[in-house]
């Protein structure tokens, strides 16, 4: 009797060393998740600030001149886009439109190629979308220049000025 008692004694403190070190697996494996994931965090929101640092340089590039529309509707709304949410909202819908209108013009090395003919005919174009969208994306740079990312108040309570109503 008392070897059975032994053997299960020595059988439950065996499980309970086993159970104990499953334990602390899964405990090391908790905080080495939670570090990964604050350092994935870290990441993203290091990737989102300069995004938005980038998204406002531009802007204030746009209101100093230094870009035509065009120029900064591409720009800007390809890194709006890259910043989800944030560069979806409404107040952004111009610069949208202007860059999702002007996307088909070749850029950079293609432009470059173009006969003289093609860059005018692509140029009076480019200049419609900018009259069309310009002041609201002007509006916008503004806002941006000097908010950043963020609506000053009056804008959250009355829509915002740059917002573009087809």
């Amino acid at each position: 009797m008392l070897i059975w008692i032994s053997l299960a004694v020595l059988i439950i403190t065996g499980l309970g060393f086993y159970a104990w070190h499953l334990h602390q697996k899964v405990k090391t494996r908790i905080a080495e998740q939670e570090a990964s994931r604050k350092e994935v965090e870290a990441f993203v929101k290091e990737r989102s600030d300069n995004i938005t640092n980038s998204i406002v340089v531009i802007a204030g590039a746009m209101l100093e001149e230094q870009m035509s529309l065009s120029e900064c509707c591409i720009r800007l709304s390809s890194l709006l886009n890259q910043l989800g949410p944030v560069g979806q909202q409404d107040r952004f819908l111009s610069l949208h439109k202007a860059a999702e209108e002007l996307g088909h013009i070749p850029i950079l090395d293609e432009w470059k190629q173009l006969k003289f003919k093609q860059q005018m005919t692509y140029l009076k174009e480019m200049e419609i979308i900018e009259d069309k969208y310009g002041d609201f994306i002007l509006e916008t740079c503004r806002t941006i220049h000097l908010n950043g990312l963020n609506l000053p108040k009056q804008e959250e309570k009355d829509g915002g000025v740059g917002f573009y109503q087809p």
